[in-house]
């Protein structure tokens, strides 16, 4: 009796360890689609797709986009050999906010000026890709919600929020 309960044992384990090694194995496809599903069009990369964007509007297009505040108010300015500080005074209260920007590959990596990178795994993940003058800002937050904000750039070079 305790060697046929054994045997049994162990072809269940069997058959679970099976079906566990073959359900993870398109992982990568079911993450990939799930993302997709959850509006994650933008995939992290090491390349970035520029537009006729520059560094300096990318990061003035992501500070917009996390604070809700119009491009129009940031001001950008080098702060290091690839970091940029973005500040802006907010129209509610006149009171000024600066931040700290630096792309790597198409990921935006931001802080508080004076405070900490935002690259904790709990922080969210900001990403974008431009084509042509089309911008597209994308927050990946911890909770697995994403936020999605699009600009375009107008003839005079100044970059505006797409409403929708």
């Amino acid at each position: 009796m305790k060697g046929s309960t054994f045997a049994y044992v162990m072809v269940g384990f069997l058959i679970f360890s099976a079906w566990a090694h073959f359900s993870n194995e398109g992982s990568s496809d079911n993450e990939e689609m799930q993302a997709q599903d959850n509006g994650r069009d933008i995939k992290i990369s090491e390349q970035a797709s520029m537009g006729t964007y520059s560094e300096r509007e990318v990061c003035k297009a992501a500070v917009s986009s996390m604070f809700f505040h119009s491009p129009s108010i940031m001001n950008v300015s080098k702060a290091g050999d690839e970091v940029y500080k973005v500040s802006y005074r907010r129209p509610s209260d006149n009171t000024l906010w600066e931040n700290k920007c630096q792309l790597e590959g198409n990921r935006v990596h931001w802080g508080v000026f004076d405070g900490r990178w935002r690259t904790h795994e709990m922080d969210g993940v900001i990403l974008f890709m431009a084509l042509g003058n089309d911008l597209t800002i994308q927050e990946n937050h911890n909770d697995g919600s994403t936020s999605v904000t699009r600009f375009t750039k107008q003839g005079d070079g100044s970059i505006v929020k797409i409403d929708g």
